[in-house]
């Protein structure tokens, strides 16, 4: 099984970035959250989200609250994603393992990569 990365973002990695590659990347983010990864699919299993997203950059906050501000950040469930960190790690899913830090999906991301990182985050939510 190989492993999909989906590391911590720095902003220098945006310098030298196409437009066309954001439109596609944040393309694929908005799939993502439409096909799986919305804040109210995730109520609907008992588990509050807030996903935010910037471009190709996104963070799953595990509270119900919209997450606009550090002191906001810091009232997420941080025990829950610890839980999720793990458990995607388990399936080949590398994320940041800090609550604080942003997942980005690339053009390197292969829609395969993409459909096992939403079926895996779709797997962890159902065994809530």
């Amino acid at each position: 099984m190989g492993v999909l990365l989906l590391p911590a973002c720095h902003s220098a990695r945006y310098e030298g970035y196409l437009d066309v590659g954001l439109g596609a990347t944040n393309s694929t983010v908005d799939l993502m959250v439409t096909n799986g990864l919305s804040a109210n699919d995730l109520s609907a299993v008992g588990a509050p989200a807030t996903l935010n997203k910037v471009g190709a950059m996104m963070t799953l906050f595990f509270t119900s609250e919209p997450v606009t501000s550090f002191a906001s950040a810091k009232r997420a469930d941080t025990e829950l994603f610890a839980r999720y960190w793990h458990f995607m790690l388990a399936q080949g899913i590398y994320l940041g393992p800090s609550q604080f830090e942003a997942a980005m999906i690339s053009l390197a991301h292969t829609d395969h990569d993409i459909e096992r990182a939403r079926l895996a985050a779709a797997a962890f939510f159902n065994q809530l």
